[in-house]
């Protein structure tokens, strides 16, 4: 059993490693289990002047909480943040969300396909958004997402995209789409 107010206490602390022993200190739960209250404060901590709060605070949300309502905050962090890892667990997190939830399909596909083709982040970004992009879309199964995750080459030129079909995801409409990305 977690001890919700001992978090809390980590999480609303001024030095960024208590922050990160809150977040670390939450764990894995499922996100009906998780108190609003300390989901805000994760998502706040999106905007924490620490590079590694904020990677964390994506982690979270994203990966281990699986949180429906972070999708839109997640897409927004990883199109701001210039940190690499923050980015990194941005795309995974986003990656995980659109394929864990059905409903938020197309918004993370969008999300994943415009970091793809924009050339403000770095190859091995681009290339982990277009594997998690494949999987979210359902072109390849979980073995060769694995595979494909762990053999990402080291430059984008020797790495083969279906742009057209990317582009076509960038720049799909959203608006009927059964879900968004701002309920839990």
């Amino acid at each position: 059993m977690r001890d919700w107010s001992k978090i809390r206490v980590y999480l609303y602390a001024l030095d960024p490693q208590s922050v990160l022993e809150g977040v670390v200190a939450a764990g894995k739960v499922e996100a009906d289990e998780l108190p609003g209250d300390v989901a805000d404060r994760v998502l706040a901590l999106f905007d924490h002047p620490d590079a590694q709060v904020r990677a964390e605070a994506v982690r979270a949300l994203g990966v281990h909480w699986r949180l429906r309502r972070a999708l839109n905050p997640i897409a927004e962090v990883v199109n701001r943040d210039d940190d690499a890892s923050v980015q990194l667990y941005a795309i995974g997190a986003l990656g995980i969300i659109g394929y864990e939830h059905p409903n938020l399909r197309c918004f993370a596909s969008k999300a994943l396909a415009g970091i793809v083709l924009n050339g403000k982040f770095g190859d091995y970004q681009r290339m982990v958004a277009y594997v998690e992009l494949l999987r979210v879309e359902g072109r390849i199964d979980f073995k060769e997402y694995m595979r494909r995750d762990r053999d990402i080459p080291a430059r984008l030129e020797v790495f083969e995209i279906d742009r057209p079909w990317v582009e076509e995801l960038a720049n799909q409409d959203c608006s009927r789409a059964s879900g968004s990305g701002e309920r839990q």
